[in-house]
C-alpha cells in the first residue's frame, strides 16, 4: 500500500481499537502464511520488499517460524492412543482407575504375607 495509506491505517488503529485488533490479525495472518510458504507472486515480493524491512517484522517473523516449527514437531511426538486416552480422562475415572490399582496392590500384597506365614 501507499505510504500515505499506510499513515491512515496507523492512525485508525490508534483512534480505533476495534480496527486496531483486526488489522493486527491481518498483519498475524499475512506473517503465518510467509512461514507457511502461502504466499507468491506479487504479494511475496511485496511482503519481502516492505514488511521484512524492519527489525520488529522481521522478529515477528523469525517467531511466527520458531512456533510453526515447534508445532510441527509437537504434532509428530504424540503419545500412543492408550496414552491420550488417560490424559484426556477427567479426574473421577482416573481416581477409580487408580483406587482400583492400590486395592489390587494391596489384595496381592495380603496374600503374599498370608502365604508367607503359612
Amino acid at each position: 500500500m501507499a505510504h500515505d495509506e499506510a499513515e491512515r491505517f496507523d492512525e485508525l488503529s490508534v483512534a480505533d481499537e476495534e480496527f486496531g485488533l483486526r488489522l493486527k490479525a491481518l498483519e498475524t495472518d499475512l506473517v503465518d502464511a510467509y512461514v507457511r510458504s502461502e504466499l507468491s507472486g506479487e504479494t511475496l515480493d511485496r511482503f519481502r520488499s516492505h514488511y521484512l524491512t524492519t527489525p520488529a517484522r522481521r522478529e515477528k517473523v523469525r517467531l511466527a517460524d520458531t512456533l510453526r516449527t515447534y508445532q510441527q514437531r509437537a504434532a509428530r511426538a504424540q503419545p500412543p492412543e492408550s496414552h491420550r486416552r488417560w490424559l484426556t480422562m477427567t479426574a473421577a475415572p482416573r481416581l477409580a482407575m487408580a483406587a482400583v490399582a492400590a486395592l489390587a496392590l494391596a489384595a496381592i500384597g495380603y496374600l503374599l504375607v498370608e502365604h508367607a506365614l503359612l
